[in-house]
């Protein structure tokens, strides 16, 4: 079985096109003003700290050439202002060559002031945060190994250290090592982290945007397919009724108090039938009772027979059922609402065991109370233990990136599919569960609705079970 089928073979579903996989896009883009805005600060805080060093302490330093590598962002921030408008969104290349200045020319600014004997030289780490947050893995890459460069770098030359006149800033050897070890600890450990956190954000982030939009697309298709069913259900009495009457015309038009009557009665049929249209559109909305719920049993073999021709045998049990067959009492069947959290959630299981399936699905049913559970399992190869644990993740797939056979699913996945559905059937209170089949061939997954399906959804002989 499979973790990441984002399509279902169910009638009407089709398959959602939820964006990409966060590998492939990991960035919609810097806002370059906020770049900017960000420069500016620390222009400030560079032009305030040399001014102070210079007049407040009256340390020698090369002021002029400092100012002017401030003054080459001063530029640079100007340039890009005027070129570019405020909304513009940076692509990952532009980000990343705007975040690799940031770096030289801090970096050359510390070359001036002392190297890695001059404390802000911890600001290095600044735009390799800013790039594992928001950049793509490849530069975030490039520019932790410009900072590692540069820090190294400065740790082997720089200028002094700006000090008070007629004294010497020494620091040993070791502690210089030890300076320089803690940057490039920080530098590499701040952008792994950064760049994790973010890449599981975006991926839960577009995961849930693909989950709203297979459900907002089921309601939808859930609405017409109740629209149409409620229409057939209210018009199929008044028009079987003036088809009669149409009928009855036509055997007694000789009467003519016969006709004139029945003439009438055809008049207000078709009124009705006019006034359930106009109801049916202003509340498209409108549902059907003999459309809108359905019991376990119907809901299943609904299920295994969406399943494609050729595909593996499907077989539905109900385990009351079965025990009734054995001698126990029966115990009334649940009746559910339509809902497509549901349908989609269920379908999408069964489509990956299918897909990995050999010969057979089995799908198993048990209630008691309000307590349901749906068990789908097939004979395919099961879970690989080193995902077992972390399946529901989104983008967590055991598909091939390229169309290769794996069982019956010949196609790529993104590794949405089991998340889309444990998150659909999580909002009418189901818990899912993964585990591999006690004979070693196969996987299984449990849905349970300990408390019954929420929202009232579960009937038994027409009383909501809550």
């Amino acid at each position: 079985m499979s973790t990441d089928s984002v399509r279902t073979k169910m009638p009407g579903a089709g398959a959602p096109r939820p964006g990409v996989a966060p590998t492939d896009a990991l960035s919609a883009g810097i806002r370059l003003q906020s770049l900017i805005m960000t420069r500016w600060l620390a222009i400030a805080g560079q032009g305030f700290a040399l001014l102070i060093v210079l007049f407040v302490f009256g340390f020698d330093f090369p002021f002029i050439a400092c100012a002017a590598v401030v003054t080459a962002s001063v530029v640079l921030n100007i340039a890009a202002t005027a070129a570019f408008p405020a909304s513009k969104r940076l692509s990952d290349r532009e980000a990343a060559l705007y975040l690799a200045f940031d770096i030289i020319q801090l970096s050359t600014l510390l070359l001036l002031t002392g190297g890695l004997h001059n404390p802000f030289c911890i600001l290095i780490l600044a735009p390799v945060v800013v790039s594992a947050s928001s950049l793509s893995g490849r530069s975030t890459i490039l520019l932790v190994g410009l900072a590692l460069a540069c820090v190294s770098g400065l740790g082997l030359l720089s200028l002094s250290l700006p000090w008070i006149p007629g004294e010497s800033f020494v620091i040993p050897l070791m502690y210089q090592v030890g300076i320089w070890s803690a940057l490039v600890l920080g530098i590499v450990f701040t952008a792994a982290y950064g760049w994790r956190i973010a890449f599981e954000t975006r991926a839960m982030s577009e995961a849930l945007t693909a989950t709203r939009f297979v459900l907002a697309r089921e309601q939808r298709l859930s609405a017409v397919g109740g629209l149409a069913a409620a229409a057939a259900h209210e018009l199929g009495t008044p028009l079987g009724t003036i088809a009669l009457v149409a009928s009855d015309l036509a055997d007694s038009a000789a009467d003519e108090a016969i006709f004139k009557e029945d003439i009438s009665l055809l008049l207000s049929q078709v009124d009705r039938c006019r006034k359930i249209l106009r109801q049916l559109s202003a509340d498209p909305h409108i549902g059907d009772a003999v459309y809108d719920t359905l019991d376990l049993g119907t809901l299943l073999h609904e299920l295994a027979d969406s399943v494609p021709a050729g595909s593996p045998l499907v077989r539905v049990h109900l385990l009351p059922h079965d025990r009734f067959a054995d001698g126990e009492d029966l115990i009334d069947e649940p009746v559910l609402a339509r809902r497509p959290e549901i349908i989609y959630g269920l379908g999408n299981i069964l489509n990956n065991a299918v897909d990995f399936a050999k010969s057979e699905v089995v799908i198993k049913a048990d209630w008691v109370d309000t307590r349901l559970s749906i068990e789908i399992s097939d004979d395919g190869p099961g879970f690989a233990a080193q995902v077992i644990d972390r399946l529901g993740e989104p983008y967590l797939t055991t598909r091939p990136r390229r169309n290769v056979n794996v069982g019956r699913g010949d196609h790529e996945g993104l590794g949405l599919g089991v998340f889309i559905a444990r998150t659909l059937l999580g909002r009418t209170g189901g818990v899912m569960e993964f585990h591999n089949r006690s004979d070693g061939h196969g996987a299984t997954v449990s849905v349970i609705w300990p408390d019954g399906i929420l929202d009232q959804d579960v009937l038994v002989d027409g009383v909501a079970k809550n």
